[in-house]
């Protein structure tokens, strides 16, 4: 009398209902998100390793599913250098319109005892809050790393505030308040971004 081989891992996985499948899936997803700053041996990872890990799970994914591997990869080296240079730009036009913005300060502080001297529009310190805010998409496009909601919603209210300011301080004197405050706004602004952009890079922001 033969006895029949009881069902393998494997098989109960085939049998298993489809919608308990997906939340199965989705809870190891999700794992792996929360875990995926931290390594093997415990340490933190970069940013570029967690780009090259999430690329050749990709790679792997794409290849298990039957497509061509060369084409597979020619397409994303395209993309991943699309995006390292959309990247690289973004963060050059930052650090120019903050370069401009405490040389613009600097200026109007040394003007300030010319009472005909006034805060006058400047392309690079009015696109400087719009740059700012562009650096959240660059870096998720090249790395996959993104702010919570909590901290996006504080750095939309810092540049709502940046521009009203700015604003509002346009044809100034050095004897109105609005003056001073523009021109600390112009200094202290591109050093909060360029702190919130380190702490995202380094996945404290996630």
């Amino acid at each position: 009398m033969e006895v029949e081989d009881a069902p393998s891992a494997s098989s109960a996985n085939a049998v298993r209902p489809a919608g308990n499948q997906e939340n199965a899936d989705e809870n190891i997803n999700r794992g792996g998100a929360r875990r995926r700053w931290i390594g093997e041996n415990g340490q933190r990872r970069t940013a570029d390793e967690i780009a090259f890990l999430e690329f050749m799970e990709t790679l792997q994914r794409q290849a298990a599913q039957g497509y061509d591997l060369a084409q597979v990869l020619q397409f994303h080296l395209l993309a991943r250098s699309r995006a390292l240079d959309f990247y690289g730009k973004v963060m050059f036009f930052f650090f120019l319109c903050s370069v401009m913005g405490y040389y613009t300060a600097i200026k109007n502080i040394i003007l300030s005892k010319d009472k005909d001297h006034m805060v006058s529009l400047d392309l690079f310190t009015y696109i400087l809050p719009f740059v700012s805010f562009i650096i959240d998409a660059s870096v998720k496009r090249a790395y996959s790393i993104h702010a919570s909601n909590g901290f996006m919603c504080l750095k939309i209210f810092v540049i709502f505030y940046y521009l009203a300011v700015y604003v509002m301080a346009l044809q100034k004197t050095s004897e109105s308040s609005m003056f001073w405050v523009v021109n600390g706004n112009l200094l202290i602004f591109p050093l909060l971004m360029t702190v919130y952009w380190i702490f995202l890079m380094r996945g404290h922001l996630s």
